[in-house]
């Protein structure tokens, strides 16, 4: 173990030190290798004793694996200590700051170098310890492994990892982790690659030396991918070309990237979750590639990761230099960034202010401390147009014109010019048993979340951002919030998304920390949220007919429920559906306390609000028939005849039609006397929003009337009506 300590700081006193250990099997003849793990001590006079003069670590989101670099003097005994040191070999690197230790990194060595240099006639020497996280085995794995095992080729092997029914045509989870796991276990299973891991190396999840290989003590964790909308593989894996020659590029090229993460980590277990025990230490279930995919979570790398967590501080326990908590993982989850077309895990909408990236972990730095900042944004960002196209199917869908609309923004285009994003992909999506269908919805979603991702990026702020000192517990894939206190919501606060991270330590400086940073925003969040809804709200589809924009079409044969992903939807109290009903109250000349459900009206407009529309734009009347709802399409008919004013709905107690659609459920009469474009401004948020508070005003003065109203006419049995 190499310990080197430093008391320098930024604004302040504070001490940090790296801990070094390396893990070696002590069996590569010709290096005079005779001890397991190289311990070295922190500074002395003692003759012989290596110090660690530098460690810098790099981490960053796309590659498979971080790197290291690490200096170390020595004479003597040390130096021959060092000199044994052989490729492969492993190594676990530990910043502490003011006695709080964090495993940074475990990985495996690439190189050793002695590097001497002379400066004013004075001789230094410095060894040079480089290499890479564990994730490199991912990148060394290749896929055309070993052509003479057993008379076996990569082709045989691949029919016994992938089964057709699970994983060639799985979801993306399912895929990636079949094949950075499948294929290391068959390594393992033919005697080849079968990269074990030093006996003498803590934290093992499988005791005997025999059977601890990389993947037995690995972790697949996707918690935070949903499947949705529900893909799958549709074409060959085409898994043998030069770009696919390792498992990381194999699995990359099916981890749906434009909307998913993957990336390595070391992750910890929760505070509720025992440490990895004996009763768990040789957990080996047999690796069975035709598992159903419904029970793909007994998979998992054959490792149960129901108790991991992302790292958050503390980071684990510091007892004899062994770091209890962590585990080697791979991480896989959907883009934890702003979408309006993700849901729960109960299949309901998931409202913006309550996905993924307000669920990030989020570390928190003050302005004063820190030392460097280089951020802004960038014209070569701006993005107007998105096109998404199915690989396979690309000739084929140029003369489908609904299918290659992208999805834009025209005043944009008009002063910025045509800043386009095309994405190709894979996947094909089950909503009926059409399949044409099934990849034209696909192709709508991933216009829509693209759009999402991508359509603030020319008010992102991106850069480096450079700490005056050490925070070793800053991991990538997680929020950093710049502010005077942490939960700072004023407008002078910065959020950041942590996509790349540098520790450099010094035994004269110290440790420091430098961010990589993107989607960097200042102010509050309800204000970002609030931008967003409006930079959404501004992208259409090309017509049909002449090239303007309209709102998009949809095949007619969808299933029963696609209206609920494929419809504009503002859930009652949502951040998205305040902004705007807000902004409507502005531009009706209503006060905006209506739109806020903390105060007496408010609650009462949200109460007639939810038991109405359940916030989807356009929505018909339930009176419509039921094959007409249940299509997306179908509520595009509706929309297009009350426009020629025709109802053709089914008749109400009195013999009557119902003519009532949008977010307020207005009739067509209405709809022509309070919409600020009449019947033009149905399936439109903020016209049907106006029309909305409009008609709650000239026909009740206060929504508490009018939910007083709704609840009477409930109550005596005359229908959920207050129109």
């Amino acid at each position: 173990m190499a310990n080197s300590e430093s008391s320098s700081s930024f604004q302040g006193s504070e001490t940090s030190r790296v801990d070094v250990t390396f893990y070696s099997f002590a069996d590569e003849y010709g290096l005079n290798q005779t001890e397991p793990i190289l311990s070295v001590s922190a500074p002395s006079r003692v003759y012989g004793q290596p110090i660690v003069a530098r460690v810098e670590t790099s981490k960053m989101i796309g590659p498979p694996a971080g790197t290291f670099a690490i200096d170390i003097k020595a004479d003597g005994a040390g130096r021959d200590a060092v000199m044994a040191l052989s490729d492969d070999d492993w190594v676990d690197i530990i910043f502490v700051r003011n006695a709080t230790p964090v495993l940074v990194m475990r990985g495996q060595i690439d190189s050793v170098q002695r590097v001497t240099s002379v400066v004013n006639g004075a001789t230094s020497e410095v060894f040079r310890v480089a290499g890479r996280d564990f994730g490199r085995i991912f990148d060394l794995s290749t896929v055309w492994f070993d052509l003479m095992s057993d008379g076996e080729v990569a082709a045989g092997v691949s029919m016994r990892i992938f089964d057709a029914a699970g994983a060639m045509v799985g979801d993306p989870a399912t895929t990636v982790e079949t094949i950075l796991a499948g294929f290391l276990r068959e390594f393992k299973n033919v005697g080849r690659n079968l990269w074990e891991l030093p006996r003498s190396m803590p934290l093992l999840l499988t005791e005997n030396a025999e059977t601890s290989s990389i993947v037995d003590n690995l972790a697949f964790f996707d918690a935070d991918f949903i499947n949705y909308p529900e893909r799958y593989a549709i074409s060959d894996m085409s898994m043998f070309t030069a770009a696919n020659s390792s498992v990381w590029a194999l699995a990359s090229q099916w981890a749906d990237l434009p909307l998913c993460e993957l990336y390595t980590e070391v992750l910890q277990w929760s505070a509720a979750t025992i440490s990895p025990s004996p009763e768990f230490r040789g957990h080996n279930l047999d690796w069975v590639p035709t598992l159903p995919v419904d029970q793909r979570q007994e998979i998992h790398f054959n490792w149960p990761v129901e108790g991991l967590v992302y790292p958050q501080p503390p980071f684990g326990n510091y007892d004899n230099t062994i770091i209890l908590d962590p585990v080697m993982a791979v991480v896989f989850r959907d883009r934890p960034f702003l979408t309006t077309t993700r849901i729960d895990s109960t299949g309901k909408a998931e409202p913006i202010d309550q996905g993924p990236w307000s669920r990030l972990y989020t570390y928190h730095v003050p302005p004063q401390h820190i030392a460097a900042k280089s951020v802004g944004r960038s014209t070569e960002e701006r993005k107007n147009a998105f096109q998404a196209t199915p690989r396979l199917m690309h000739d084929l869908t140029r003369g489908m014109v609904d299918w290659s609309r992208p999805l834009w923004r025209p005043d944009d285009i008009k002063r910025h010019g045509l800043r386009r994003m095309d994405v190709t992909y894979d996947w094909a999506v089950a909503t009926s048993k059409d399949a044409i269908a099934d990849i034209s919805v696909l192709a709508e979603m991933y216009r829509r979340r693209l759009r999402d991702f991508h359509c603030m990026n020319h008010l992102w702020l991106s850069g480096t951002i450079s700490l005056g000192y050490g925070r070793p517990d800053i991991r990538i894939g997680h929020k950093l919030q710049v502010s005077e206190a942490e939960n700072d919501t004023s407008e002078s606060q910065e959020t950041y998304y942590v996509e790349a991270v540098r520790h450099v330590w010094t035994l004269d400086q110290g440790t420091r920390t430098t961010l990589g940073v993107t989607r960097g925003w200042r102010g509050s969040q309800t204000k970002m949220i609030e931008v967003f809804n409006n930079t959404v709200d501004k992208y259409t589809l090309p017509s049909l007919e002449d090239g303007s924009s309209s709102s998009f079409v949809i095949p007619s044969n969808l299933g029963d429920d696609d209206w609920r992903r494929l419809a504009d939807h503002y859930p009652a109290r949502s951040a998205k559906m305040i902004a705007l009903f807000r902004q409507a109250a502005i531009d009706a000349g209503l006060p905006e306390s209506w739109a806020d459900p903390t105060t007496e009206e408010g609650s009462a407009f949200h109460e007639i609000y939810a038991h109405e529309s359940g916030g989807y734009v356009g929505r018909p009347n339930f009176l419509y028939q039921p094959d007409r709802l249940k299509r997306y399409s179908g509520w595009l008919e509706i929309h297009d005849e009350l426009r020629r004013g025709i109802i053709n709905s089914r008749l109400n107690s009195d013999g009557l039609p119902s003519s009532a659609t949008g977010l307020g459920q207005l009739l067509l009469d209405n709809v022509e006397l309070y919409y600020p474009s009449g019947v033009n401004g149905i399936n439109v948020a903020n016209e049907e929003a106006i029309g909305m508070l409009r008609y709650i005003e000239d026909r009740y003065g206060l929504p508490s009337v009018a939910w007083a109203r709704w609840q009477e006419s409930t109550r005596l049995g005359k229908g959920k009506a207050w129109y």
